[in-house]
Protein backbone atom coordinates (compact mmCIF):
# COMPACT_ATOMS: atom_id res chain seq x y z
CA UNK A 1 0.00 0.00 0.00
CA UNK A 2 1.60 3.01 -1.02
CA UNK A 3 2.56 6.31 1.87
CA UNK A 4 3.18 8.63 -0.95
CA UNK A 5 1.15 11.27 0.41
CA UNK A 6 1.18 11.00 4.03
CA UNK A 7 3.14 14.43 5.18
CA UNK A 8 5.99 14.41 8.05
CA UNK A 9 6.19 17.34 10.48
CA UNK A 10 9.91 17.06 9.81
CA UNK A 11 10.75 19.13 13.69
CA UNK A 12 8.74 16.60 14.87
CA UNK A 13 10.13 13.49 13.48
CA UNK A 14 13.73 14.84 14.66
CA UNK A 15 12.64 15.13 18.11
CA UNK A 16 11.10 12.01 18.71
CA UNK A 17 13.23 9.08 19.89
CA UNK A 18 11.45 6.15 21.28
CA UNK A 19 13.02 2.58 20.05
CA UNK A 20 9.86 0.78 20.46
CA UNK A 21 8.35 -0.23 17.27
CA UNK A 22 8.93 -2.27 14.45
CA UNK A 23 9.24 -0.28 11.72
CA UNK A 24 9.55 3.37 11.03
CA UNK A 25 6.52 5.40 10.99
CA UNK A 26 7.69 9.32 11.98
CA UNK A 27 4.22 10.56 11.38
CA UNK A 28 2.50 8.59 14.45
CA UNK A 29 1.79 10.85 17.40
CA UNK A 30 4.67 10.43 20.32
CA UNK A 31 4.98 7.13 19.62
CA UNK A 32 7.05 6.30 16.83
CA UNK A 33 10.70 7.21 15.91
CA UNK A 34 13.76 6.62 13.39
CA UNK A 35 14.81 3.72 15.60
CA UNK A 36 12.98 0.57 15.31
CA UNK A 37 13.03 -2.97 17.04
CA UNK A 38 13.73 -5.91 14.74
CA UNK A 39 10.94 -8.18 15.87
CA UNK A 40 6.99 -8.38 15.69
CA UNK A 41 4.01 -8.94 18.08
CA UNK A 42 2.98 -11.70 20.47
CA UNK A 43 -0.69 -12.17 20.48
CA UNK A 44 -1.71 -11.92 24.39
CA UNK A 45 -2.42 -15.40 24.34
CA UNK A 46 1.11 -16.61 23.20
CA UNK A 47 2.92 -15.66 26.26
CA UNK A 48 3.15 -18.28 29.10
CA UNK A 49 -0.73 -19.08 28.18
CA UNK A 50 -2.12 -16.44 29.85
CA UNK A 51 -4.33 -14.12 28.15
CA UNK A 52 -2.69 -10.17 29.07
CA UNK A 53 -5.62 -7.58 29.49
CA UNK A 54 -5.68 -4.58 26.85
CA UNK A 55 -5.16 -1.40 27.70
CA UNK A 56 -7.40 0.31 29.88
CA UNK A 57 -9.15 3.12 27.85
CA UNK A 58 -12.01 5.69 29.10
CA UNK A 59 -14.51 3.96 27.16
CA UNK A 60 -13.62 0.54 29.85
CA UNK A 61 -11.53 2.48 32.61
CA UNK A 62 -15.05 1.39 35.30
CA UNK A 63 -16.16 -1.97 33.90
CA UNK A 64 -15.46 -4.14 36.68
CA UNK A 65 -15.13 -6.94 33.92
CA UNK A 66 -11.79 -5.41 32.61
CA UNK A 67 -9.16 -7.83 33.99
CA UNK A 68 -6.51 -5.17 33.23
CA UNK A 69 -7.76 -2.28 35.64
CA UNK A 70 -6.39 -2.11 39.12
CA UNK A 71 -7.54 0.99 40.93
CA UNK A 72 -4.05 0.67 43.00
CA UNK A 73 -2.48 2.07 40.00
CA UNK A 74 -4.73 3.26 37.61
CA UNK A 75 -7.03 6.00 38.74
CA UNK A 76 -10.60 6.67 37.18
CA UNK A 77 -10.95 9.23 34.88
CA UNK A 78 -14.25 11.56 34.01
CA UNK A 79 -15.65 10.87 30.96
CA UNK A 80 -14.38 14.61 30.68
CA UNK A 81 -11.05 14.11 30.72
CA UNK A 82 -9.32 12.12 27.89
CA UNK A 83 -6.19 10.86 27.57
CA UNK A 84 -3.21 11.90 25.93
CA UNK A 85 -3.88 8.98 23.35
CA UNK A 86 -7.39 7.75 24.07
CA UNK A 87 -8.91 4.92 22.01
CA UNK A 88 -12.63 5.71 20.54
CA UNK A 89 -14.20 2.71 19.61
CA UNK A 90 -15.97 3.01 16.11
CA UNK A 91 -16.91 -0.43 15.99
CA UNK A 92 -17.10 -3.59 17.81
CA UNK A 93 -14.12 -5.21 16.13
CA UNK A 94 -11.33 -3.11 14.10
CA UNK A 95 -10.27 -5.96 12.45
CA UNK A 96 -11.77 -6.82 9.54
CA UNK A 97 -11.77 -9.15 6.60
CA UNK A 98 -14.40 -7.55 5.00
CA UNK A 99 -14.05 -6.42 1.61
CA UNK A 100 -12.47 -2.42 1.65
CA UNK A 101 -15.35 -0.03 0.94
CA UNK A 102 -13.20 3.67 0.89
CA UNK A 103 -16.38 5.15 1.04
CA UNK A 104 -17.04 3.36 4.68
CA UNK A 105 -14.17 4.25 5.87
CA UNK A 106 -14.01 8.15 4.26
CA UNK A 107 -17.56 8.56 6.15
CA UNK A 108 -16.25 7.32 9.80
CA UNK A 109 -12.78 9.57 9.23
CA UNK A 110 -15.55 12.40 8.51
CA UNK A 111 -17.93 11.87 11.24
CA UNK A 112 -15.06 11.32 13.73
CA UNK A 113 -13.20 14.71 12.78
CA UNK A 114 -16.32 16.88 12.56
CA UNK A 115 -17.43 15.47 16.05
CA UNK A 116 -14.27 15.50 17.80
CA UNK A 117 -11.41 17.90 16.55
CA UNK A 118 -11.33 21.04 18.91
CA UNK A 119 -10.89 23.46 16.27
CA UNK A 120 -14.33 22.45 15.14
CA UNK A 121 -16.19 23.38 18.29
CA UNK A 122 -16.94 26.58 16.70
CA UNK A 123 -20.13 26.10 14.59
CA UNK A 124 -19.20 27.95 11.46
CA UNK A 125 -15.88 26.46 11.65
CA UNK A 126 -17.49 23.46 11.56
CA UNK A 127 -20.34 24.14 8.68
CA UNK A 128 -17.59 25.25 6.70
CA UNK A 129 -15.86 21.68 7.15
CA UNK A 130 -18.82 19.64 6.27
CA UNK A 131 -19.90 21.95 3.28
CA UNK A 132 -15.95 21.61 1.93
CA UNK A 133 -15.69 17.49 3.20
CA UNK A 134 -18.77 15.41 3.84
CA UNK A 135 -19.75 15.28 -0.12
CA UNK A 136 -16.33 15.96 -1.73
CA UNK A 137 -15.27 12.25 -3.41
CA UNK A 138 -19.11 11.31 -4.06
CA UNK A 139 -18.92 11.74 -7.84
CA UNK A 140 -15.27 10.29 -8.22
CA UNK A 141 -13.38 7.46 -8.08
CA UNK A 142 -10.96 8.79 -5.34
CA UNK A 143 -12.76 6.12 -2.86
CA UNK A 144 -12.81 3.33 -4.77
CA UNK A 145 -8.68 2.51 -3.70
CA UNK A 146 -7.18 2.10 -0.44
CA UNK A 147 -4.57 4.53 -1.95
CA UNK A 148 -6.95 7.32 -2.79
CA UNK A 149 -9.21 6.70 0.46
CA UNK A 150 -5.83 6.90 2.86
CA UNK A 151 -4.77 10.22 0.64
CA UNK A 152 -8.49 11.86 0.98
CA UNK A 153 -8.73 11.30 4.77
CA UNK A 154 -4.75 12.81 5.33
CA UNK A 155 -5.93 15.76 3.20
CA UNK A 156 -9.41 16.02 4.89
CA UNK A 157 -7.24 16.05 8.60
CA UNK A 158 -4.78 18.02 7.33
CA UNK A 159 -7.14 20.82 6.68
CA UNK A 160 -7.43 21.74 10.36
CA UNK A 161 -4.19 22.58 10.38
CA UNK A 162 -2.65 20.50 14.20
CA UNK A 163 0.72 19.47 13.77
CA UNK A 164 -0.35 16.35 15.92
CA UNK A 165 -2.96 15.28 14.19
CA UNK A 166 -2.48 12.01 12.11
CA UNK A 167 -4.07 9.11 10.01
CA UNK A 168 -2.40 5.75 10.36
CA UNK A 169 -2.98 3.26 7.57
CA UNK A 170 -2.75 -0.33 8.35
CA UNK A 171 0.99 -0.41 8.81
CA UNK A 172 1.26 2.51 11.10
CA UNK A 173 -1.56 1.40 13.45
CA UNK A 174 -0.20 -2.30 13.65
CA UNK A 175 2.98 0.04 14.58
CA UNK A 176 1.01 1.45 17.28
CA UNK A 177 -0.23 -1.40 18.80
CA UNK A 178 3.29 -2.61 19.00
CA UNK A 179 4.58 0.10 21.75
CA UNK A 180 0.80 -0.68 24.11
CA UNK A 181 1.74 -4.65 24.32
CA UNK A 182 5.15 -4.80 25.57
CA UNK A 183 5.04 -8.50 24.60
CA UNK A 184 7.26 -9.18 21.07
CA UNK A 185 8.93 -11.85 19.32
CA UNK A 186 12.41 -11.31 17.32
CA UNK A 187 15.96 -10.85 18.35
CA UNK A 188 15.41 -7.40 20.88
CA UNK A 189 17.58 -5.03 18.93
CA UNK A 190 16.35 -1.41 18.38
CA UNK A 191 18.75 -0.29 15.47
CA UNK A 192 19.48 3.56 13.70
CA UNK A 193 20.50 4.77 10.62
CA UNK A 194 23.63 6.89 11.64
CA UNK A 195 23.23 10.41 11.33
CA UNK A 196 19.66 9.97 10.64
CA UNK A 197 18.85 13.40 12.26
CA UNK A 198 21.53 15.16 9.87
CA UNK A 199 19.74 13.08 6.74
CA UNK A 200 15.97 14.30 8.01
CA UNK A 201 17.38 17.82 8.45
CA UNK A 202 18.26 17.57 4.24
CA UNK A 203 14.95 16.48 3.17
CA UNK A 204 12.84 19.67 1.06
CA UNK A 205 9.42 20.72 3.36
CA UNK A 206 6.61 18.58 2.09
CA UNK A 207 8.38 15.72 2.00
CA UNK A 208 6.53 12.11 2.64
CA UNK A 209 7.49 8.96 4.76
CA UNK A 210 7.85 7.38 1.60
CA UNK A 211 10.69 9.80 0.88
CA UNK A 212 12.44 9.43 4.15
CA UNK A 213 12.40 5.61 3.98
CA UNK A 214 14.02 6.22 0.80
CA UNK A 215 16.77 8.36 2.34
CA UNK A 216 17.33 6.09 5.18
CA UNK A 217 19.57 4.22 3.72
CA UNK A 218 22.99 1.94 5.13
CA UNK A 219 25.61 3.20 3.15
CA UNK A 220 29.29 3.65 4.44
CA UNK A 221 28.79 6.92 5.40
CA UNK A 222 25.08 6.17 7.12
CA UNK A 223 25.71 2.61 8.77
CA UNK A 224 23.44 0.76 10.45
CA UNK A 225 23.81 0.20 13.96
CA UNK A 226 22.55 -1.62 17.14
CA UNK A 227 21.61 1.78 19.44
CA UNK A 228 20.65 -0.94 21.93
CA UNK A 229 19.84 -4.95 23.05
CA UNK A 230 16.63 -5.46 25.27
CA UNK A 231 17.31 -7.05 28.92
CA UNK A 232 17.29 -11.15 28.50
CA UNK A 233 16.71 -10.84 24.91
CA UNK A 234 18.68 -12.74 22.27
CA UNK A 235 20.61 -9.82 21.02
CA UNK A 236 21.74 -9.07 24.44
CA UNK A 237 23.97 -12.21 24.22
CA UNK A 238 25.66 -11.30 20.89
CA UNK A 239 25.57 -7.66 20.15
CA UNK A 240 26.26 -4.62 21.87
CA UNK A 241 25.96 -1.40 21.51
CA UNK A 242 27.56 0.80 18.51
CA UNK A 243 27.71 -2.77 16.21
CA UNK A 244 27.40 -1.76 12.76
CA UNK A 245 25.21 -4.06 10.91
CA UNK A 246 27.05 -5.43 7.79
CA UNK A 247 25.18 -8.15 6.45
CA UNK A 248 21.74 -10.22 7.08
CA UNK A 249 21.93 -13.65 6.48
CA UNK A 250 24.63 -13.07 4.14
CA UNK A 251 23.37 -10.64 2.30
CA UNK A 252 25.13 -6.80 2.65
CA UNK A 253 22.65 -3.95 4.10
CA UNK A 254 24.28 -1.81 1.75
CA UNK A 255 22.17 0.16 -0.30
CA UNK A 256 18.85 -0.92 1.25
CA UNK A 257 16.34 0.72 3.77
CA UNK A 258 16.07 0.60 7.71
CA UNK A 259 12.79 -0.85 6.80
CA UNK A 260 14.00 -3.42 4.56
CA UNK A 261 16.61 -4.63 6.93
CA UNK A 262 14.70 -4.59 9.97
CA UNK A 263 12.53 -6.97 7.39
CA UNK A 264 14.84 -8.81 6.81
CA UNK A 265 15.96 -10.10 10.73
CA UNK A 266 11.94 -10.35 11.75
CA UNK A 267 10.81 -13.67 11.50
CA UNK A 268 8.71 -16.73 13.40
CA UNK A 269 9.63 -17.57 16.86
CA UNK A 270 12.80 -20.24 16.96
CA UNK A 271 13.62 -19.35 13.68
CA UNK A 272 17.29 -18.15 13.49
CA UNK A 273 18.72 -14.88 11.63
CA UNK A 274 22.33 -14.79 10.63
CA UNK A 275 23.89 -11.39 11.47
CA UNK A 276 27.40 -9.98 10.77
CA UNK A 277 28.53 -6.63 12.28
CA UNK A 278 31.83 -4.26 12.55
CA UNK A 279 32.93 -3.65 16.00
CA UNK A 280 35.22 -0.80 17.31
CA UNK A 281 36.76 -1.36 20.48
CA UNK A 282 37.81 1.56 22.96
CA UNK A 283 41.41 1.40 20.87
CA UNK A 284 39.28 1.91 17.94
CA UNK A 285 40.82 -1.03 16.34
CA UNK A 286 37.75 -3.29 14.05
CA UNK A 287 36.47 -6.65 14.17
CA UNK A 288 33.81 -8.66 12.44
CA UNK A 289 31.53 -11.47 14.16
CA UNK A 290 29.13 -13.20 12.57
CA UNK A 291 26.21 -14.17 15.08
CA UNK A 292 23.56 -16.90 14.50
CA UNK A 293 20.73 -15.97 16.32
CA UNK A 294 17.69 -17.30 17.21
CA UNK A 295 14.72 -15.60 17.70
CA UNK A 296 12.45 -15.52 20.67
CA UNK A 297 9.63 -13.99 22.96
CA UNK A 298 11.08 -10.81 24.26
CA UNK A 299 9.35 -8.37 26.82
CA UNK A 300 9.75 -5.04 25.77
CA UNK A 301 10.97 -2.76 28.92
CA UNK A 302 10.10 0.59 29.83
CA UNK A 303 11.68 1.51 32.64
CA UNK A 304 15.40 0.72 33.12
CA UNK A 305 16.89 0.92 36.76
CA UNK A 306 20.73 1.76 37.84
CA UNK A 307 22.42 2.49 40.90
CA UNK A 308 24.30 4.96 40.46
CA UNK A 309 26.27 4.98 44.15
CA UNK A 310 25.86 7.23 47.23
CA UNK A 311 22.06 6.13 47.30
CA UNK A 312 21.69 7.94 44.37
CA UNK A 313 19.05 6.05 42.11
CA UNK A 314 18.59 6.40 38.10
CA UNK A 315 15.16 5.49 36.71
CA UNK A 316 15.28 6.04 32.58
CA UNK A 317 11.31 5.50 31.66
CA UNK A 318 10.81 4.79 27.45
CA UNK A 319 7.25 6.30 27.47
CA UNK A 320 4.00 6.02 29.00
CA UNK A 321 2.29 3.99 26.94
CA UNK A 322 2.95 0.11 27.39
CA UNK A 323 0.73 -1.86 29.60
CA UNK A 324 4.18 -2.29 31.18
CA UNK A 325 4.55 1.60 32.17
CA UNK A 326 2.93 1.66 35.72
CA UNK A 327 3.99 -1.50 37.57
CA UNK A 328 7.21 -1.21 36.30
CA UNK A 329 7.58 2.47 37.50
CA UNK A 330 6.24 1.56 40.97
CA UNK A 331 8.69 -0.98 41.49
CA UNK A 332 11.66 0.99 40.53
CA UNK A 333 10.44 3.77 42.38
CA UNK A 334 10.11 1.40 45.54
CA UNK A 335 13.52 0.17 45.64
CA UNK A 336 14.41 4.23 44.68
CA UNK A 337 12.70 5.49 47.97
CA UNK A 338 14.97 3.35 50.00
CA UNK A 339 17.96 5.45 49.01
CA UNK A 340 18.85 9.37 49.10
CA UNK A 341 17.75 10.78 45.88
CA UNK A 342 16.17 9.68 42.85
CA UNK A 343 16.78 10.92 38.87
CA UNK A 344 14.05 10.67 36.45
CA UNK A 345 15.08 10.11 32.97
CA UNK A 346 12.66 11.26 30.39
CA UNK A 347 15.33 12.15 27.37
CA UNK A 348 13.34 10.83 24.48
CA UNK A 349 10.41 9.81 26.02
CA UNK A 350 7.52 10.66 23.63
CA UNK A 351 4.75 10.25 25.98
CA UNK A 352 1.77 8.49 25.84
CA UNK A 353 -1.84 8.12 28.29
CA UNK A 354 -2.79 11.07 30.61
CA UNK A 355 -4.30 8.36 32.87
CA UNK A 356 -0.98 6.47 33.22
CA UNK A 357 1.02 10.05 34.07
CA UNK A 358 -1.58 11.49 36.30
CA UNK A 359 -0.65 8.29 38.43
CA UNK A 360 2.58 8.39 38.28
CA UNK A 361 2.36 12.50 39.51
CA UNK A 362 0.86 11.00 42.96
CA UNK A 363 3.84 8.57 43.76
CA UNK A 364 5.83 11.60 44.01
CA UNK A 365 3.28 14.33 45.12
CA UNK A 366 1.18 14.98 48.59
CA UNK A 367 -1.61 17.29 46.80
CA UNK A 368 -1.76 20.16 44.10
CA UNK A 369 -3.05 20.93 41.04
CA UNK A 370 -1.77 18.62 38.46
CA UNK A 371 -3.45 19.52 35.43
CA UNK A 372 -5.52 22.33 33.64
CA UNK A 373 -8.03 20.90 30.40
CA UNK A 374 -9.81 22.35 27.57
CA UNK A 375 -12.01 20.07 25.87
CA UNK A 376 -14.12 20.06 23.28
CA UNK A 377 -17.70 17.88 24.24
CA UNK A 378 -19.84 18.41 21.35
CA UNK A 379 -20.15 21.90 20.34
CA UNK A 380 -18.48 23.86 23.49
CA UNK A 381 -14.95 23.75 25.21
CA UNK A 382 -15.14 22.28 28.75
CA UNK A 383 -12.22 23.77 31.19
CA UNK A 384 -11.28 21.10 33.75
CA UNK A 385 -9.16 21.07 36.55
CA UNK A 386 -7.44 17.63 37.95
CA UNK A 387 -6.81 18.12 41.57
CA UNK A 388 -4.65 15.86 43.92
CA UNK A 389 -6.17 15.28 47.29
CA UNK A 390 -4.78 13.47 50.51
CA UNK A 391 -7.52 10.76 49.70
CA UNK A 392 -8.66 11.42 45.79
CA UNK A 393 -8.66 12.79 42.89
CA UNK A 394 -10.89 15.64 42.19
CA UNK A 395 -12.25 16.84 39.07
CA UNK A 396 -13.65 20.51 38.59
CA UNK A 397 -15.62 21.19 35.60
CA UNK A 398 -16.42 24.70 34.20
CA UNK A 399 -18.97 24.45 31.14
CA UNK A 400 -19.00 28.38 30.73
CA UNK A 401 -22.24 28.39 32.66
CA UNK A 402 -21.63 26.56 35.56
CA UNK A 403 -18.94 25.14 37.64
CA UNK A 404 -18.87 21.55 39.55
CA UNK A 405 -16.91 19.15 41.32
CA UNK A 406 -17.15 15.66 41.35
CA UNK A 407 -14.95 13.27 43.10
CA UNK A 408 -13.69 10.33 41.18
CA UNK A 409 -11.59 7.59 42.53
CA UNK A 410 -9.02 7.01 44.97
CA UNK A 411 -5.48 8.23 44.45
CA UNK A 412 -2.81 6.27 44.20
CA UNK A 413 -0.35 6.56 47.37
CA UNK A 414 3.00 8.55 47.47
CA UNK A 415 6.13 6.19 46.67
CA UNK A 416 8.70 8.85 46.98
CA UNK A 417 9.27 10.74 50.64
CA UNK A 418 8.01 14.09 50.08
CA UNK A 419 11.72 15.16 51.39
CA UNK A 420 13.94 12.99 48.91
CA UNK A 421 15.32 15.18 46.02
CA UNK A 422 14.27 14.53 42.89
CA UNK A 423 15.84 15.38 39.60
CA UNK A 424 14.50 15.26 36.26
CA UNK A 425 16.09 15.02 32.77
CA UNK A 426 14.46 16.09 29.41
CA UNK A 427 15.29 17.23 26.12
CA UNK A 428 14.00 18.46 23.17
CA UNK A 429 12.22 14.75 22.10
CA UNK A 430 10.59 14.56 25.67
CA UNK A 431 6.72 15.72 24.58
CA UNK A 432 3.46 15.55 26.32
CA UNK A 433 2.90 13.16 28.90
CA UNK A 434 7.10 13.57 29.33
CA UNK A 435 6.23 17.08 29.90
CA UNK A 436 2.94 17.13 31.85
CA UNK A 437 5.22 14.67 34.67
CA UNK A 438 8.12 17.29 34.27
CA UNK A 439 5.93 20.34 33.98
CA UNK A 440 4.16 19.35 37.30
CA UNK A 441 6.83 18.82 39.65
CA UNK A 442 8.83 21.55 38.80
CA UNK A 443 5.60 23.69 39.41
CA UNK A 444 5.40 22.08 42.76
CA UNK A 445 9.04 22.72 43.54
CA UNK A 446 8.92 18.97 43.60
CA UNK A 447 11.71 18.51 40.63
CA UNK A 448 14.85 20.34 39.58
CA UNK A 449 14.61 20.13 35.91
CA UNK A 450 17.73 19.70 34.34
CA UNK A 451 18.28 19.53 30.61
CA UNK A 452 20.20 19.95 27.49
CA UNK A 453 17.12 22.25 25.43
CA UNK A 454 13.59 22.98 26.31
CA UNK A 455 10.89 20.39 25.83
CA UNK A 456 9.05 19.37 22.43
CA UNK A 457 5.75 22.10 23.15
CA UNK A 458 3.17 19.64 22.98
CA UNK A 459 0.68 20.88 25.13
CA UNK A 460 -2.41 19.36 23.14
CA UNK A 461 -3.90 15.68 23.30
CA UNK A 462 -5.33 13.23 20.58
CA UNK A 463 -8.02 11.25 20.73
CA UNK A 464 -6.88 8.07 18.76
CA UNK A 465 -9.78 6.98 16.93
CA UNK A 466 -10.23 3.18 15.34
CA UNK A 467 -11.38 3.26 12.08
CA UNK A 468 -12.80 0.56 9.90
CA UNK A 469 -10.89 -2.02 7.74
CA UNK A 470 -7.82 -1.90 10.54
CA UNK A 471 -6.72 1.96 10.09
CA UNK A 472 -7.04 4.96 12.97
CA UNK A 473 -6.21 8.43 13.61
CA UNK A 474 -4.96 10.62 16.27
CA UNK A 475 -7.40 13.68 16.37
CA UNK A 476 -6.51 16.87 18.38
CA UNK A 477 -9.21 17.26 20.74
CA UNK A 478 -7.89 18.70 23.95
CA UNK A 479 -5.47 21.47 25.15
CA UNK A 480 -3.73 20.97 28.39
CA UNK A 481 -1.56 22.58 30.94
CA UNK A 482 0.63 20.95 33.71
CA UNK A 483 0.10 22.18 36.83
CA UNK A 484 -1.80 25.21 35.10
CA UNK A 485 0.95 26.39 33.42
CA UNK A 486 0.35 27.13 29.99
CA UNK A 487 3.12 24.63 27.27
CA UNK A 488 2.08 24.18 24.04
CA UNK A 489 4.69 25.77 21.69
CA UNK A 490 7.19 26.50 24.42
CA UNK A 491 7.72 23.22 26.43
CA UNK A 492 8.99 22.87 29.90
CA UNK A 493 12.16 25.04 30.58
CA UNK A 494 15.09 23.48 32.59
CA UNK A 495 15.77 24.76 35.57
CA UNK A 496 19.21 24.46 34.90
CA UNK A 497 20.52 23.82 31.16
CA UNK A 498 23.66 21.77 30.33
CA UNK A 499 25.76 22.10 27.24
CA UNK A 500 25.71 17.97 25.82
CA UNK A 501 28.06 17.94 23.23
CA UNK A 502 25.86 15.95 20.26
CA UNK A 503 27.68 13.14 19.40
CA UNK A 504 29.58 12.71 22.74
CA UNK A 505 30.14 9.61 24.09
CA UNK A 506 30.09 11.00 27.98
CA UNK A 507 26.55 11.41 28.86
CA UNK A 508 27.36 14.94 30.66
CA UNK A 509 23.87 15.46 31.17
CA UNK A 510 23.84 12.62 33.81
CA UNK A 511 27.09 12.78 34.93
CA UNK A 512 26.14 16.62 36.01
CA UNK A 513 22.44 15.38 37.45
CA UNK A 514 24.82 12.76 39.61
CA UNK A 515 26.64 15.66 40.85
CA UNK A 516 23.70 17.69 41.43
CA UNK A 517 21.84 14.79 43.43
CA UNK A 518 24.92 14.45 45.77
CA UNK A 519 24.88 18.27 46.37
CA UNK A 520 21.38 18.42 47.03
CA UNK A 521 21.62 15.58 49.57
CA UNK A 522 24.14 16.97 51.08
CA UNK A 523 22.53 20.08 51.98
CA UNK A 524 19.33 17.85 52.82
CA UNK A 525 21.47 16.29 55.40
CA UNK A 526 22.96 19.51 56.35
CA UNK A 527 19.72 21.25 57.05
CA UNK A 528 18.65 18.15 58.76
CA UNK A 529 21.39 18.23 61.36
CA UNK A 530 20.77 21.77 61.91
CA UNK A 531 17.76 21.13 62.70
CA UNK A 532 18.36 18.84 65.01
CA UNK A 533 20.86 20.23 66.45
CA UNK A 534 19.19 23.74 66.81
CA UNK A 535 16.43 21.72 68.76
CA UNK A 536 19.25 20.22 71.20
CA UNK A 537 20.33 24.00 71.53
CA UNK A 538 17.21 25.62 72.26
CA UNK A 539 15.91 22.97 74.65
CA UNK A 540 19.21 22.70 76.14
CA UNK A 541 18.66 26.63 76.88
CA UNK A 542 15.73 26.05 78.15
CA UNK A 543 16.31 24.09 80.69
CA UNK A 544 18.84 26.20 81.90
CA UNK A 545 15.89 29.01 82.34
CA UNK A 546 13.55 26.09 84.24
CA UNK A 547 17.03 25.58 86.42
CA UNK A 548 17.31 29.32 87.10
CA UNK A 549 13.45 30.07 88.09
CA UNK A 550 14.05 26.71 90.63
CA UNK A 551 17.15 27.92 91.76
CA UNK A 552 18.31 31.43 91.30
CA UNK A 553 20.71 31.76 94.08
CA UNK A 554 22.51 28.50 92.86
CA UNK A 555 22.12 29.12 88.81
CA UNK A 556 23.53 31.51 86.80
CA UNK A 557 20.68 33.94 85.47
CA UNK A 558 20.23 32.78 81.50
Amino acid sequence: MSTSNKKICLPYVLAMTVAAIIAISPNSLCLNSSHALAQDQVPNDAVAGEQLAGPIYIDNINNPANPGYNPAISPVLPSTTLPVTNIVQTQANVTTTEPFNGKTLYEKAFEAIRDRHIMLADEKAREKFVKEWEHKYDQGTQLDTEEGADKAIREMLASQKQRFDTYLDVKDTEQEANIINPNLVGIGAALEIEGRDEIIKTLPKGSTVADLEKALVASLDHPVIVRETLEESPAEKHLLAGDRITQVNGISVDGKTLKDIISDIKGAENTNVKIKVERTDDKGNKSEHTFDITRKKVVLRVVHFKDCGDDIAYIGLDNFMSDNTLPEMARALTVAAKGKAVIIDLRGNGGGRLDYVLTMASFFLPEGTLLETRNREGNRIIENQIILLKDILLNTTNTGVKKKNAAFGNRSKMIIPEDMPVIVLVDGSSASASEILSGVLQKHHRGLIMGTEPTLGKGVGQNVIELPFNRSMHITSFEFMPGGETMDWIGIIPDIDVDQPKGAKDDKLLDDAITKAKELVTAQEKLKQRRVDLKKANEANFQKYLDFLANPNKTATP
